[in-house]
């Protein structure tokens, strides 16, 4: 490639003859020079640029694919004509020297490459807009992202991935929980939607639980900033979690421990001094059941331990054992809880 400037005046085209050179590898320390004076000569160079790059980078998955059009554009080759316009020089060519063949090639290059682009553009394109997930009962699922990053959702949990042009991602967590896992990279910014916050990725791994009336925040790796309408932008970290209502004033964690949040992973339910109908709601999470709770004396009860998720027969023999709690399953789908006699 030769380091003299694009000559398309349009911002766009010209951050687009950049990139296919970069890509064409024949790319000198000169034209990385010509380059990185292009993008310093105004914020619009650089702006365009960088989200081109951005979507070069999310069509990685594609380059490898084998289509008609790819195949077309690669044996595309021009015959040397007595009279070329060179692009990106300000000379004319009137004959057939080896420089002016070997620009040639760079435009037949440049011509392939934009049919490309332009082709696996299109089937890059239908991976964006809004996708939806979620789990049933009891069940599990992960969710890998094209940057290597994964969400793992838990029991009964959907949310929806908006995905855009340029590779920023928008979650919305409409219920349950799901744990992130995220590769932070600044030109592709990751929000998480629960309630009535926003969470943005600082490059990190964190838990978010979306109830009914609260949503719960766990931060193993890393930090996030957490926006609510009560709250201006606040920064957690490692080792911190929080909680926060519908109306997005900030709540106390009933976590002690933030690797409890994910417990879940290992099929374990992690109590630490909850009141029974808290723990019951967290049982129905993962089981088709619901509880009558006969004395209601029981539900001045607070639950601490470790119970397995899994099987709920054990899970309820377990919680008899531990606390003084007595069970019967009335049908499949309700189970009624008395006071168990000394």
């Amino acid at each position: 490639m030769s380091a003299d400037p694009p000559t398309n005046s349009n911002p766009r085209q010209q951050a687009i003859e950049w990139l296919i050179a970069q890509n064409s590898g024949d790319w000198t320390d000169a034209d990385h020079l010509a380059l990185e004076a292009w993008l310093a000569e105004n914020a619009e160079h650089d702006r365009q640029y960088r989200q081109l790059k951005t979507l070069w980078q999310n069509m990685d998955d594609f380059k490898a694919l084998d289509f008609p059009q790819r195949a077309a554009a690669k044996m595309y080759c021009p015959q040397p004509s007595d009279n070329v316009v060179v692009l990106g020089s300000s000379h004319r060519a009137a004959g057939r020297s080896g420089v002016e063949s070997k620009r040639l090639n760079k435009v037949a290059a440049t011509l392939a490459a934009s049919l490309l682009i332009g082709v696996v553009g299109l089937q890059a394109f239908q991976q964006f807009g809004v996708h939806a997930y979620q789990t049933g009962k009891g069940e599990q699922k992960t969710i890998s992202l094209a940057d290597g990053s994964q969400i793992q959702l838990n029991t009964d949990t959907e949310i929806t991935i908006d995905r855009d042009l340029w590779g920023g991602q928008k979650i919305s967590l409409i219920r349950g929980e799901a744990l992130f896992d995220i590769r932070h990279d600044p030109n592709r910014e990751l929000e998480v939607a629960a309630g009535n916050g926003l969470i943005r990725d600082i490059g990190t791994r964190f838990d978010v639980y979306a109830q009914p009336n609260r949503v719960d925040l766990a931060i193993l790796e890393g930090k996030v900033a957490l926006i609510t309408p009560q709250t201006p932008s606040t920064v957690l970290i490692a080792g911190q979690a929080t909680a926060y209502g519908n109306n997005g004033q900030m709540l106390a964690s009933p976590l002690h421990d933030v690797r409890n949040a994910t417990a879940w992973q290992n099929g374990k339910l992690v109590f630490a001094d909850l009141p029974l109908p808290d723990v019951l709601a967290q049982i129905s999470r993962y089981h088709d059941v619901a509880f009558i709770v006969a004395d209601p004396k029981l539900n001045e009860l607070r639950v601490s331990g470790t119970f397995k998720s899994a099987n709920l027969q054990l899970l309820m023999e377990t919680l008899e054992a531990g606390f003084p709690i007595k069970a019967e399953m009335i049908d499949t789908r309700h189970i009624r809880l008395s006071k168990a006699r000394a």
